[in-house]
């Protein structure tokens, strides 16, 4: 198994873009701890049923945890995971990102293939 290590920066909309920047062999544990690759499989939003409201928490209720949304931008940020959803239909993977609109508080979104896209919302709630 190989371990993939990404960087980012942000565009000039304050989206952050990942670049894979190297990457190691399972059996090199020092760099492999470096970065965990976490899957999301459920959300939490103050009204489930509005396609607008923000995500107040991300979670694996399989894996069991749930963190809030500031603890997933916070662990992205400091490079200790990169976060995931697998899509039901396609099975093709998305990985979460920090969208940093001026004049508002960052929010987590999928990118996949170059594109921004909900993914993240179509996931269940979460039930931890």
């Amino acid at each position: 198994m190989t371990v993939l290590f990404f960087s980012y920066k942000y565009t000039n909309q304050r989206i952050m873009v990942y670049t894979i920047v190297g990457s190691a062999k399972a059996d090199e544990p020092e760099r492999e701890k470096a970065m965990a690759d976490v899957r999301v499989s459920c959300i939490t939003k103050p009204h489930p049923q509005s396609p607008h409201e923000h995500i107040t928490h991300l979670g694996n209720p399989q894996a069991g945890w749930k963190w809030t949304r500031e603890d997933v931008i916070r662990s992205i940020d400091a490079g200790t995971n990169t976060f995931f959803v697998i899509d039901p239909h396609n099975g093709k993977r998305s990985d979460v990102g920090i969208v940093r609109p001026a004049g508002r508080g960052p929010y987590v979104r999928t990118h996949a293939d170059g594109d921004w896209n909900d993914n993240l919302l179509s996931l269940n709630q979460c039930t931890l």
